[in-house]
């Protein structure tokens, strides 16, 4: 049996903005989880057999409970008496002077939401986030962000793929060096839209190649790496290693469930940091619509999302399922093509950390 060796951490459904693609803006846990609830879960996965383990704080927002991502990260340290990987995915938009240094000084993997983007003048530095009508200043953010280690992550709407190119060319204009992009799973998207998707991803293409043959700085390609252990022949996960660690003390096998109702909640939830027969039970369900477990743009978010917060009918969550394939298809082909022939190049190799 798989040990998981990604606690995700999540820390409350209370979050600054309203962003419509969130899907876990009407979560049941208005409350943050306690400090004693909290050490316990991760005293637990510390103790776990798992190897190569690794922590992700999720919301909501996780620097509304500043004090509790510290509380946090100070137990490890003194309990394992060593650093392991830490992400924590933010707005960015409550970031300080003390909560940098605090970023520095853990050595935290800074992962920034800031799509959908729309900008309204790089000079000015100033963005309007699609977040209900929320403006959102991105000096504010780099202010206080070392944009050369922040990773910008993107989620695409439907209504917005054909801003795809456009809004990782600001980015990477602004300076960020990381960038993840990902489409909304929040709604079913259609053939239009997703060859939309495809002509923009092809202009990604061609721009990535010319700064490669320009010599210009590269960006690395944050959340495809899969697609990179596929082409390199490196072992790869065939099951889900996360365990999500719920407000109330218990585990439950996806995310995306955090937006349900309580009762789906503990059809789900266990104990064990496994899932035991829970876990096996949900993905299960998952695979009676079509969805399974992948790496990169897993059908099962989609599946749970249109299943336990949509309450979608079989013939709709089928559906959401099916697209939701095809789509990532699409985006795995395209990393495909461009990172069979990017290795070929050394910068391509130096940025995304690949030997040889």
């Amino acid at each position: 049996m798989n040990i998981s060796n990604n606690l995700v951490i999540y820390m409350s459904s209370l979050c600054n903005l309203e962003c419509d693609y969130c899907y876990a803006r009407k979560g049941i846990f208005k409350k943050a989880i306690e400090k004693k609830v909290l050490l316990a879960g991760v005293a637990k996965f510390l103790k776990s057999g798992a190897k190569n383990k690794k922590i992700t704080f999720l919301g909501g927002e996780p620097f509304l409970h500043f004090n509790l991502i510290k509380a946090v990260l100070t137990f490890v340290r003194k309990e394992i008496k060593n650093d392991l990987p830490v992400h924590i995915f933010t707005n960015g938009l409550l970031i300080n002077k003390a909560i940098a240094l605090f970023i520095k000084r853990f050595d935290i993997n800074l992962i920034v939401s800031i799509n959908p983007v729309v900008f309204n003048g790089i000079n000015g530095r100033e963005i309007d986030g699609g977040m209900s009508g929320a403006k959102s200043n991105i000096g504010k953010i780099l202010k206080y962000i070392d944009i050369q280690k922040t990773t910008a992550s993107l989620v695409i709407e439907k209504e917005s793929a054909n801003k795809l190119f456009e809004n990782i060319l600001n980015l990477y204009k602004l300076g960020f060096r990381h960038i993840a992009w990902s489409p909304d799973i929040t709604k079913i998207w259609n053939e239009e839209e997703i060859s939309e998707l495809k002509s923009q991803m092809l202009k990604l293409r061609r721009h990535y190649f010319q700064l490669i043959k320009n010599g210009r700085k590269l960006y690395e390609i944050a959340n495809a790496y899969e697609i990179m252990d596929e082409i390199l022949k490196r072992p790869v996960n065939k099951c889900c290693m996360s365990a999500i660690l719920c407000p109330d003390g218990n585990f439950i096998p996806c995310d995306k469930l955090i937006g349900s109702d309580r009762k789906d909640i503990k059809k789900y939830a266990s104990r064990q940091i496994s899932g035991g027969k829970k876990k096996a039970l949900f993905f299960k369900e998952a695979s009676k619509y079509g969805a399974k477990v992948k790496a990169l743009m897993c059908p099962v978010g989609a599946f749970a999302f249109q299943k336990y917060i949509l309450a979608g009918k079989a013939s709709e969550i089928k559906k959401a399922v099916r697209m939701h394939i095809k789509l990532s298809g699409e985006i795995e082909k395209n990393y495909f093509s461009l990172f069979k022939q990017a290795l070929k190049y050394p910068a391509f190799k130096k940025v995304h950390n690949i030997d040889g």
